[in-house]
Parts: structure tokens; C-alpha cells; sequence
């Protein structure tokens, strides 16, 4: 073992100096587990391969920033099992909305080959591990394969699948006693299970490696190697590959009309826009993901080539976690769609006047205002039930992290922070000026944007800071940036006409000022990889992408609306409902 760590270290340093043989040695040693992880919580060779290949695709993209003294293993293993369990997910939502079974036993584990070869029938053994496992959930299915397959211990499937390690061992155990009921063998060991699971029949490995080899080799062979870089810790880099920042990071402007920028504090000067971008150019962006967004049409997504998908007629959306789904709502109903499918909706919710609907970060819940009720259902639109019966019109806002923790706006200005599953309120703090906007800048501080200032808050509703906003000014947006402990907020003052952009550090506390332009700037999007902060500027017809760094360039956008509907005239303006991930 510790000559394979001196070789993957040996293998990173020559990779990230363009070799692409040691490249190929890293993904070779990767590669078997890295598929069987992904082919044994989905049960579909097809997603386990495309799955596999994205975590390498990832891998790649982000070479320069390993640190060689840790082990790529955990980082591509966590981003593969976390995509499995989101496509497993989305897999048994459509076969038990088509009534279909989800396990056919007559092939490995339950599925046809790739070029549908037919394969032999299973002996009763397999047949058995195959349906014990089918007859997991998704998150189960993870914790069994990533004790047995990657031989974690439960503290490290915990931190891994963001849950307490209590609730692991209940998983390990479930799934150990689903298997043996169906071997028959009254008890069984994570080793025998791991002995089992190693020696059963994968579909397609060998070809599918192949295959997946061809492709990684050619974007490694587009890369720019970096050779200054800052090293990032492979859970950071995780977190960011998770959220969707798994392809190139380039600078592809959307248009030729890029204008400087310049840096100030929130002490200083303001940057403000020099020009207004005035040539119609293809709507690109300039980081990974897909957009979000809703015009008088309805909803649409934007990919990143510009390419763009009408998915629904819906007013107002929200993205999942992973970008699997889409929530839309009208003022009487609440659904859920697929926009790979465009249009495919897994539920529809009756209610009342339906408002700010919001996915946690885990995508197991769903909150949502219904008139001055706040209400809290299942990720499957099951379950639906009122948590609190009078909120202020404020979004909630979803702590992020394992468990499901919810934060809320009361009508005398309070905020409470509840367990969503159980409706115990954790913490609530005292009263004061009604909050407009409400956002997590991570897992341990809640941040609340008020009419004339911004607070900063931490357990039990103690006050990390408080910011005076501009003279004249009123808080418009919050947008948290992602992998990082930054929020974005918009500011409108009503006597100038314009309306300015910081960023705040949660650690730091000391607010910078990103942008300020004319207009209400108050449409706020974060790229998945925390690069670009999306103005949508509608005074000027334009979209911002404004980098987060000190120094960059802004890349614009111009004449959004005559781009997304010609013929609708002056005041069509899309406004974005959010940037999320990669292809799902």
C-alpha cells in the first residue's frame, strides 16, 4: 500500500506536468473502483459509466489544485457515490411512476449489457446479493459499498455522505441483514459482504474503461497546465466538483463587449460599469453549469454553450441541490420537472397561493410558503405538512449539511431555526427590524439582510456582526457563494437611482464592493464553482458576469431580452432563479 501512495504521488506531480502515461496509471489504478462504486448504488452500467467518467472528467480539470500528499481516492470516490445516489434517486422516481420493477434478475445485478449480449443466468448466490441490495435505498446501497468496495470505516462514510455516524452503522447494518436474509445465511460480516461484492460480475467493465480512457485522454490533452497553482484540500475540491464545477473553469465571454472593471472597498471609490454593451451577442456563460431562469414564456435552462430549454409555463422556479430537478410553482400549484426531459413532471401539488419554494441541500426536502403558512414536504412530493402557521413573506432558508434545518422569518421580526423533520426549534433570535432576505453562509452562520442593515448571526442568535448598509439604501438580495463562507447582497438606493453589489466574508466581516450601476440591481446567481456572481441588469439590458476576485474582468451579456424573445418588445427581460451543476 505505501508503494502505491509513493506511485500516485509520483503519477499526480508528472500528470500535472503534462505526462499523459502517468495520467493513464492514475486513472488504470482508479478506475475499477471508481466504476463497481457507481455500478453498485445505481444498478445501471450505462449511468455507472457516465457517472465514472465525469468524476474523471473532474479529476482532470481539477489536476493543478491536488495537494500530491493526499490521495485522489477519497475526492473521486465521494463525487461518484454522491452522483449515484442522486441518480438512483431520479431512477426509481420514474420506474415506480411507470410501474415498473426495479430489479430484473436475470442479468449481473439486475442489468443487460451495454451492446445487450445476453448474459448468463445467475446462480442463486448472485441472484440473492442482487436483490438484497435492490431492496435498499440509494443511501443505503452507498454506505454498504463504500464500507465493503472502498473499505471506509463508518466515520469516514459519515463525513463522506454528510450524515451522523450513528445513522451510518443503521445503514450497514440494514443493508448486512438484507443480504443475508436473502443468502439465507442468518448473519454476515462486512468482510464476507465486501468478498462477495468484489467478485460479482460488473457489465461492461473492461469497455467501458476503454471507452471512458479515450475521452478523459482527449481533455487532458486540451488542458493548460498551470504551473504556479494554490493547493486545495481534496474535500474542498470535492465540494466544488459536487456542487457542478466539474468542467473547464475558462474565461468565454458571452459577448464582445467586455468591459474593466474597477476594484474598490466598501470604503472607497465603486466599481461601476464604463459602457454599456450595445451589440446582441449568443447568451454563453462563461463558467460550468446551467442557468436557471423565467420570462414571461415561463422557465427556462440555459447550458453553457448558450444552448437554451423551455421546460415549463411556470412563473417562478427553484433548482435541486444536484440539478437533477426543478421546482416550479404558479399561485396554485407546485410541481416538479425533469429538465433533461423537458417538461416530465414526477408530482404535481395543489395549494394556495404558493411562494418561495426552496430545496434543501441534501435534496430530501422541500419548503414553501402557502399564504402566510410555511409548509415542508418530502423531495417526492409526499408527506406535506404545515411547520409554522404565520411566517413573514421572506424565502426560507435551508441550513447547509447533513440533516434538514430550517431557518424562517416570524411576523415580529424574530428568526427561528428548526429541525424541519420534527418541527423542535433550535435556536431563535430576538426581536428585531423584519429581515427581506435570509441565506446560510455555511453550516455554522446565518445571515440576515435587513431594509438598512446585514447581520451576521451564529448559535444560539448571537451576533457575529452587524453592517450598516449605504446611506439611503435598502437590501434587496442575498446570494451565498459556493465552496466558500462569502455572501453576496444587493443594496437599491431609491434617491441616487443605483444600486451596488458587496461580498461579505463570514470569517472576515468586512464587507467589498463587487459592482454598482444604475437601476435595481436585485437578481443575484453564484456559478457552481464560486467564480462569476450573474448581475441581471435590466435597466441596461444586460447580463454581469462579475468575477469574485479582486482583479478580473467583467464579461457582459448585452441585449438579453431581444435574445431570448425578438418579438416580444421592450420590457422582456429573463431574470435568474439560479446556476446550478453540471449535465445531470
Amino acid at each position: 500500500m505505501a508503494a502505491i501512495a509513493r506511485d500516485e504521488r509520483a503519477w499526480l506531480r508528472r500528470a500535472r506536468s503534462g505526462s499523459a502515461s502517468d495520467l493513464e496509471a492514475l486513472f488504470r489504478l482508479h478506475w475499477p473502483r471508481a466504476y463497481r462504486v457507481a455500478y453498485l448504488i445505481v444498478h445501471d452500467h450505462i449511468a455507472a459509466e457516465e457517472i465514472a467518467e465525469e468524476g474523471f472528467l473532474a479529476a482532470v480539470r481539477h489536476l493543478d489544485g491536488f495537494d500530491v500528499e493526499e490521495p485522489v481516492g477519497p475526492w473521486l470516490h465521494r463525487l461518484v457515490a454522491t452522483r449515484s445516489i442522486d441518480a438512483a434517486r431520479a431512477r426509481m422516481a420514474r420506474r415506480e411512476v411507470q410501474g415498473e420493477s426495479y430489479l430484473d434478475l436475470n442479468s449481473p445485478l439486475g442489468w443487460p449489457s451495454h451492446d445487450e449480449t445476453p448474459q448468463p443466468l445467475l446462480d442463486p448466490q448472485t441472484r440473492a446479493i442482487a436483490g438484497g441490495l435492490a431492496a435498499l435505498t440509494a443511501e443505503d446501497r452507498a454506505a454498504i459499498v463504500l464500507r465493503t468496495v472502498v473499505d471506509y470505516d463508518p466515520r469516514e462514510i459519515a463525513r463522506l455522505l454528510e450524515l451522523p455516524r450513528r445513522a451510518v452503522r443503521d445503514r450497514l447494518a440494514r443493508g448486512l441483514d438484507q443480504v443475508a436474509v436473502r443468502l439465507d445465511t442468518g448473519t454476515m460480516s462486512d468482510r464476507d459482504l465486501r468478498t462477495l461484492l468484489l467478485s460479482q460480475p460488473v457489465p461492461d467493465e473492461q469497455i467501458a474503461e476503454e471507452r471512458t480512457w479515450e475521452v478523459v485522454r482527449e481533455a487532458f490533452q486540451t488542458r493548460q497546465p498551470v504551473t504556479h497553482h494554490r493547493r486545495l484540500p481534496w474535500r474542498l475540491l470535492a465540494a466544488l466538483a459536487v456542487a457542478g464545477a466539474a468542467a473547464a473553469i475558462a474565461l468565454s465571454p458571452a459577448g464582445p463587449a467586455i468591459v474593466d472593471w474597477i476594484d474598490a472597498r466598501a470604503d472607497g471609490g465603486e466599481a461601476v460599469s464604463t459602457q454599456a454593451a450595445t451589440t446582441p451577442a449568443p447568451i454563453a456563460l462563461p463558467a460550468p453549469g446551467r442557468l436557471l431562469v423565467t420570462d414571461p414564456r415561463g422557465v427556462w435552462v440555459i447550458h453553457e454553450d448558450g444552448a437554451r430549454v423551455h421546460v415549463g409555463d411556470y412563473p417562478a422556479a427553484s433548482w435541486s441541490p444536484t440539478g437533477l430537478y426543478v421546482a416550479a410553482w404558479t399561485a396554485d400549484r407546485l410541481v416538479a420537472l425533469d429538465p433533461a426531459r423537458n417538461e416530465f413532471v414526477h408530482w404535481t401539488l395543489e395549494r394556495d397561493a404558493v411562494a418561495d419554494v426552496r430545496w434543501s441541500s441534501t435534496g430530501l426536502r422541500i419548503a414553501y410558503r402557502s399564504g402566510a403558512a410555511l409548509r415542508v414536504l418530502v423531495e417526492n412530493g409526499t408527506a406535506d405538512r404545515e411547520l409554522a402557521a404565520g411566517v413573514l413573506e421572506v424565502a426560507p432558508a435551508w441550513r447547509p449539511g447533513r440533516g434538514e434545518v430550517l431557518a424562517y422569518a416570524e411576523p415580529d421580526g424574530r428568526i427561528a431555526i428548526v429541525e424541519a423533520d420534527t418541527g423542535k426549534a433550535l435556536w431563535r433570535t430576538a426581536r428585531a427590524p423584519a429581515p427581506v432576505a435570509l441565506a446560510w453562509a455555511d453550516a455554522s452562520t446565518l445571515v440576515a439582510l435587513e431594509q438598512r442593515r446585514i447581520r451576521l448571526l451564529a448559535e444560539p442568535g448571537e451576533l457575529v456582526v452587524a453592517v450598516d448598509l449605504p446611506e439611503g439604501a435598502r437590501g434587496l438580495a442575498l446570494a451565498p457563494r459556493p465552496g466558500t463562507a462569502d455572501v453576496a447582497y444587493s443594496v437599491f438606493a431609491a434617491g441616487t437611482g443605483k444600486s451596488s453589489i458587496f461580498l461579505v466574508d463570514a470569517k472576515r466581516k468586512t464587507p467589498r464592493l463587487l459592482f454598482a450601476g444604475a437601476g435595481q440591481l436585485g437578481d443575484l446567481a453564484w456559478s457552481p464553482d464560486g467564480r462569476y456572481l450573474l448581475v441581471a441588469w435590466k435597466a441596461a439590458d444586460q447580463w454581469l458576469f462579475v468575477p469574485a476576485g479582486k482583479r478580473g474582468r467583467i464579461a457582459v451579456a448585452a441585449g438579453v431580452g431581444e435574445r431570448f424573445d425578438p418579438d416580444a418588445g421592450a420590457g422582456t427581460f429573463p431574470v435568474p432563479a439560479g446556476w446550478c451543476c453540471l449535465e445531470p
